[in-house]
């Protein structure tokens, strides 16, 4: 290795740079009880550490464990992943009769995960586990893979996408003894003789492959950076992609479209007879389409989320602010249960409202469905929903205002 004259004293070798910092107290943290290679040898420590409950927003829960905790005379530490969710936290925890506690420190960072050490009296909650998610850079995610739920759900000889290490086949689980410990880890085969271990907590980190099954796909390398340089060209696509999108987009721009009139009393009635509390990415969707839904512009507004996470809630403060400006709303679902679903979610939402909702659907007789396209056409019916029988040329609307499409 080269370096210029003033550095040259700075330059140790292996040997030497482990002698430095052996000649000092070293605190190693691992996952494995087992030496690590070339550190001096001392003392084994296991501390009996647990993972932080997953409170998902449940600030109650959250408040409950905090004065448990404040009872004990112990220290906490919230991360809440930025100083406006810490003031949301706070607002929210006062809200369910929790009192400030110096003992309690909010910390606007981020923390992949917290942990309780309750033998010395410290709790540590991270904003992963306070909201469900980690608050980090959206991430794009492959499209030939897919999250499992448990490794149980994986079967020997089934293609894996690792994120940090590409396409390889699962072989099991294997046991494996350190120090007395044992552990489970996934066995993952890449090219070759390549094996990557993979602890089972860790599982998140891998997706199985849903490519296509006729043409296995080639197996990745764990040495020489071919994954990083294969999301590179990904990347260098979605780039591409991107700008011509912007340009698409900004031939869209220049078509007008309808300003709904702003928030009323209605619609605060509507919002606040939700039962539940939206979390912070649901309020900010709401927040994104109503100022979408009042601008001068057509809307095209992608809404993405698990099950679970509230999509439907928010699409129907969208299709209550579009009733209120006498327009109709049409929802196309993706199959005939999930329409009917659709169906029913709503009648039980709107029925405290003056708002006529309608549903094409095989599960409806021939009659009803006449009727339902009469309301259509004439404008008695508010809401449509619909498989894509919707898109059928018998199918009209006096004045069609928003169109919600659930993929």
């Amino acid at each position: 290795m080269e370096a210029v004259p003033e550095q040259q004293d700075a330059l140790l070798t292996e040997a030497e740079a482990l002698q430095m910092v052996n000649s000092h107290t070293v605190i190693t943290v691992q996952d494995l009880m087992r030496p690590a290679e070339g550190f001096r040898q001392g003392h084994f420590v296991q501390l009996p550490t647990l993972d932080a409950p997953s409170y998902r927003t449940n600030v109650r829960d959250l408040a409950e464990d905090l004065k448990t905790w404040s009872r004990e005379k112990a220290d906490v530490f919230l991360y809440t992943g930025g100083e406006a969710r810490t003031g949301r936290l706070k607002e929210a925890l006062q809200g369910v009769e929790w009192r400030e506690d110096p003992a309690v420190r909010f910390d606007p960072v981020t923390l992949h995960r917290g942990f309780l050490l309750g033998f010395c009296g410290l709790y540590v909650i991270s904003d992963a586990d306070i909201y469900g998610t980690v608050h980090k850079k959206s991430t794009v995610k492959s499209s030939l893979s897919q999250r499992i739920g448990a490794f149980t759900d994986l079967k020997e000889g089934d293609f894996v996408v690792h994120e940090a290490h590409g396409v390889g086949i699962y072989q099991g689980v294997q046991r494996v003894q350190s120090e007395g410990a044992w552990r489970d880890y996934l066995v993952i085969q890449y090219r070759g003789t390549d094996r990557l271990y993979v602890p089972t907590d860790q599982f998140d980190r891998v997706q199985k492959y849903i490519g296509s099954q006729e043409t296995p796909p080639p197996l990745n390398s764990l040495s020489g950076g071919e994954w990083e340089k294969q999301k590179s060209r990904v990347k260098a696509g979605l780039k591409k992609l991107a700008f011509n999108l912007v340009k698409l987009y900004a031939e869209r721009e220049k078509t007008p479209g309808h300003a709904f009139s702003p928030d009323n009393t209605w619609t605060g009635q509507f919002s606040d007879a939700f039962p539940y509390e939206l979390t912070d990415d649901q309020a900010r969707a709401v927040e994104d389409i109503r100022r979408d839904m009042e601008a001068p512009r057509n809307m095209d507004r992608l809404l993405c989320g698990d099950v679970g996470y509230g999509k439907t809630e928010v699409a129907m403060r969208a299709a209550f602010k579009a009733v209120c400006d006498s327009k109709q709303v049409a929802l196309l679902a993706p199959t005939t249960i999930l329409a009917q679903q659709h169906y029913y979610t709503c009648v039980k939402r709107f029925k405290d409202f003056p708002v006529t909702i309608e549903v094409l659907s095989r599960f409806r007789s021939p009659k009803a469905q006449k009727e339902a396209l009469m309301k259509a056409a004439s404008g008695k019916a508010d809401i449509i929903i619909g498989t894509h029988r919707l898109l059928s040329k018998d199918v009209t609307f006096k004045d069609l205002g928003l169109l919600i499409i659930d993929e």
